[in-house]
């Protein structure tokens, strides 16, 4: 298995940083885009352990750095979910016409946020795997108990240790999300959910899917 680090061009014109791990076979049977948690990296724990996991089983992985974190050009406090989306979609496109067409989606957290709503737009994505994503918005939001509000409606908050200032327009929006039970119904791929979660909360992301479902290993190929 080999590790490499990649840039490439942003839907926004921002400059994005990955790191793309092969497998030690000469052809990948497979190929996937890992996108992080939010406020996270690619170099967070999950990212790369999930990766390289992959890799190892001879899928070739794409991880990279949303908008304004790690390597990566730009403001994480202006960008939402659409950012994160265009970024993802840009990972894909750009791991395409490098390596291969990736046929796997792998969002950890608000990565699987990403991850759901950007599969609409890629129809080589044969599959989606989210893990701990949040099933809906107040979910998150609640990770910015104590947040002050300046005058401009933006929020100063501090996650994981890190001051962060959040846009009136990135709350807003991360507020108009319905639910990822929205963002998967009708997806017509195979999902992967996990999550420590209640059967209930479970039943809310997987129901819309459960018609019409084909095995991930068989969409894999």
């Amino acid at each position: 298995m080999s590790s490499s680090k990649v840039e490439f061009a942003g839907t926004r014109g921002n400059r994005l940083a990955g790191v793309m791990e092969l497998p030690d076979q000469a052809a990948p049977r497979a190929f996937a885009v890992f996108a992080h948690c939010f406020a996270c990296g690619k170099n967070s724990l999950a990212a790369t352990k999930i990766s390289r996991a992959l890799a190892s089983r001879g899928i070739a992985t794409l991880r990279f750095d949303f908008t304004g974190l790690g390597d990566s050009e730009g403001e994480l406090g202006q960008a939402g979910i659409t950012a994160n989306v265009e970024d993802l979609v840009a990972a894909v496109h750009r791991m395409g016409a490098t390596q291969g067409q990736p046929s796997l989606l792998v969002g950890h957290s608000l990565g699987g946020t990403a991850a759901l709503l950007a599969a609409r737009q890629l129809p080589q994505v044969k599959a989606v795997c989210t893990i701990g994503a949040p099933a809906t918005a107040k979910h998150l939001l609640r990770q910015f108990k104590g947040a002050m509000v300046d005058a401009q409606g933006d929020w100063q908050v501090k996650l994981g240790g890190r001051d962060l200032s959040l846009s009136a327009e990135f709350i807003g929006e991360l507020s108009n999300h319905a639910s990822d039970a929205a963002a998967s119904a009708g997806l017509g791929r195979a999902l992967l959910v996990m999550h420590a979660v209640t059967l209930r909360s479970l039943n809310q992301i997987a129901q819309p899917t459960r018609r019409g479902h084909v095995p991930m290993v068989e969409q894999l190929g």
